[in-house]
């Protein structure tokens, strides 16, 4: 096993985006035979970290406790315990929803598809025995491992520290965004100037910016209110702010913002997903920061909304090639402080893979040059707004368009 390993997709830096089911039950063997269930320690290749292969382990947890799958969780957790790892969150984490999910009489169920339907024969008691053994078995080699004084003990590694580097492909489609912009109707490509806007700013650059703003705000001076509401205050704002930022004026986006900001005067209170906008608000100074607490900390005890991207659908994500989605959880990720988090780098590697040498992100399978450059416009927007937050993550974070 030890001259094997080196040659392992364990040791050869996957990508969790891209790892199927058999991809991580291939990850967890390797780790069982290498180790002999936590009887002894590998021989690790001479350049790689076994502080990596436990961030590995804690990121596919991350991503099979979104699923749901109790199988390979409790594999991955057997993982970290025959890698003698016991401080570990994601572990923690795997121990309550296995015990969670534990029936009276000791069975775990294993997830959907682990046996074909057509395998039962219709004899509901053999597809619950065969259903459950193998996650029920995986479960009891977990809390064996645990409890073992044989298995190997130690602190958990530190992982290497790696930051996505984002600055110079995020010029560059910041660049072919403005540009492709200008020969679009303002009116559907204010979502794109609006992530302009915002990453040239995250950039420290915002002349990337001008250009665009200055020929969309002069085309949309007159424009029709139900413009405005249409794309919603989320990328009204961001781009409102970087007419500001520049000086530029937009008269019809100025008398929409005003009514907005009256409207809400009016309002005794507003949900939570809505805290934002009214932030966004006062930063434009449409609403004292006073009246914007008051508004905001009344709706406090209100249901927050459901998250935007859960981590758990990145694979599916990354099959279907829905580039903007995993730009979301990207986005996602990098503001809530998990710009340097293994899932959240392994995306932006995707993504940053998707970058052509113009600058745009994504490979539209068609072959019409308009309906190829909207497809990239869109991608292109949603990759811009992703890096742009991953780029500002170490320094103070903004609320990103959407």
């Amino acid at each position: 096993m030890d001259d094997v390993l080196p040659f392992t997709l364990l040791c050869n830096s996957p990508n969790v985006v891209k790892l199927a089911d058999r991809d991580i039950y291939a990850i967890t063997h390797t780790i069982f035979y290498v180790t002999d269930f936590g009887l002894r320690e590998p021989r690790w290749p001479r350049d790689f970290d076994p502080g990596t292969a436990v961030e590995l382990l804690e990121a596919l947890l991350d991503l099979t406790l979104g699923q749901e799958n109790a199988d390979l969780v409790g594999e991955l957790l057997c993982c970290l315990l025959c890698l003698g790892v016991r401080d570990s969150e994601e572990a923690r984490r795997a121990w309550q929803f296995l015990t969670a999910v534990q029936e009276a009489d000791g069975r775990v169920n294993g997830p959907p598809g682990v046996v074909h339907p057509g395998l039962a024969d219709g004899d509901d008691a053999y597809r619950h025995w065969a259903t459950g053994y193998h996650t029920t078995i995986v479960a009891a080699l977990a809390a064996l491992l645990d409890r073992s004084p044989k298995v190997v003990r130690r602190p958990r590694p530190s992982a290497p520290q790696a930051r996505p580097a984002v600055e110079q492909p995020l010029r560059r489609a910041v660049t072919w965004l403005a540009d492709t912009g200008l020969r679009h109707d303002p009116a559907t490509c204010l979502p794109a100037a609006a992530a302009v806007a915002y990453a040239a700013e995250a950039l420290g650059e915002p002349e990337l910016a001008r250009p665009l703003l200055l020929d969309f705000s002069a085309r949309l001076a007159d424009a029709d209110v139900a413009v405005w509401q249409g794309h919603g205050m989320e990328v009204v704002g961001e781009f409102a702010s970087g007419l500001r930022a520049h000086g530029i004026s937009c008269s019809s986006l100025d008398m929409f913002l005003k009514s907005t900001a009256a409207a809400v005067e009016l309002m005794e209170t507003v949900p939570p997903q809505a805290a934002s906008n009214v932030q966004r608000l006062v930063g434009l100074g449409l609403l004292s920061p006073r009246r914007a607490a008051a508004l905001t900390d009344a709706g406090a005890g209100a249901p927050h909304a459901a998250p935007g991207t859960a981590a758990a659908d990145l694979p599916e994500a990354w099959k279907n090639y829905r580039l903007g989605h995993i730009a979301a959880l990207v986005r996602d990720s990098a503001l809530a402080g998990r710009a340097q988090h293994r899932i959240t780098r392994d995306a932006v590697a995707f993504l940053l893979a998707q970058q052509s040498s113009c600058g745009a992100f994504g490979r539209p399978a068609c072959d019409d040059p308009a309906v190829r450059e909207r497809t990239m416009l869109s991608w292109t927007q949603s990759a811009v707004t992703a890096l742009a937050a991953v780029h500002s993550a170490c320094g103070t974070v903004r609320t990103a368009p959407r």
